[in-house]
């Protein structure tokens, strides 16, 4: 059986606040932008030709998740490492206190995934095949009058294990295409402030299966980078329910070696094969 009972994660309300560092090769690019009427094409443009140019990326990633009327708070920090081979490394830790401690990590080969659970000190080896049948159980499921009403209880992380591209906030970062995201969402500007190089842009889901998870996103792009700072999800019926994600460390294009993709054996965990 898989443990997604264990998955579930209730955080709190993350102030969105886009700090990210710059770099030299995409400064012209955001001069352009900046010089111009502000158009949203222009923005979008500028996003797919910055997350196309992204080979590898190392970041730091701040989660919180707000919801009510349960309340409480749990802040997470993702450390990714993904090339664009398909392979990628999630380590998901405690954040605002000081253990720090690991709570899963998933490594991702170009044919299995590993799930390391820290708590029962056992890892679980997916086939990226059962990891993507379980998915689509999983969307078949919200797009049900039962899955509608549950609407976001489903905050696991399994469903999302078949392709590191399907975890959020990824595709945001290093698979955005314009032409396929408006297929998907109806994107507005918001707010524009060139000189602090930043742009605050709100996407809203037009198919019924996005619509289910979630109402829009407000995403706010570095000028400088021309990638996500931060992003929230306003989830739930009435938006309720929010996910925040704080880029708060980002280095595209670092040299990765092949040592950080591959998945160890544990000396006194237990090992399970699932989706044989």
């Amino acid at each position: 059986m898989l443990r997604t009972a264990k998955l579930r994660v209730l955080l709190g309300f993350f102030c969105l606040a886009p700090v990210i560092a710059g770099e030299r090769a995409c400064a012209q690019q955001a001069r352009q932008v900046a010089q111009n009427p502000i158009k949203l094409d222009s923005i979008l443009d500028a996003w797919e030709r910055s997350s196309a140019r992204i080979q590898t990326l190392s970041a730091t990633i701040l989660r919180s998740h707000r919801k009510n009327p349960w309340g409480g708070k749990l802040e997470l920090e993702y450390r990714v490492r993904y090339r664009r081979t398909g392979l990628a490394v999630l380590e998901i830790r405690e954040h605002g206190n000081k253990q720090n401690r690991e709570l899963w990590r998933v490594v991702w080969t170009r044919t299995n995934v590993w799930l390391y659970d820290p708590s029962d000190k056992e890892i679980l080896i997916y086939t990226r095949k059962a990891a993507a049948d379980y998915q689509e159980f999983r969307a078949t499921l919200q797009r049900s009058l039962f899955g509608g009403w549950l609407g976001n209880n489903f905050d696991w992380i399994f469903p999302e294990l078949a392709d590191p591209l399907a975890v959020e906030p990824l595709p945001f970062l290093v698979a955005f295409n314009k032409d396929s995201a408006r297929k998907q969402y109806q994107f507005e500007l918001l707010e524009a402030d060139p000189a602090r190089g930043a742009y605050v842009v709100r996407a809203t889901p037009t198919r019924p299966e996005l619509r289910a998870s979630f109402r829009s996103i407000l995403i706010t792009l570095d000028a400088t980078l021309w990638i996500p700072a931060a992003i929230q999800f306003e989830r739930g019926r009435g938006g309720r329910d929010s996910r925040s994600y704080l880029v708060t460390g980002l280095e595209p294009n670092r040299d990765l070696p092949d040592w950080v993709f591959e998945p160890r054996r544990l000396e006194g965990w237990s090992m399970k094969h699932e989706g044989k």
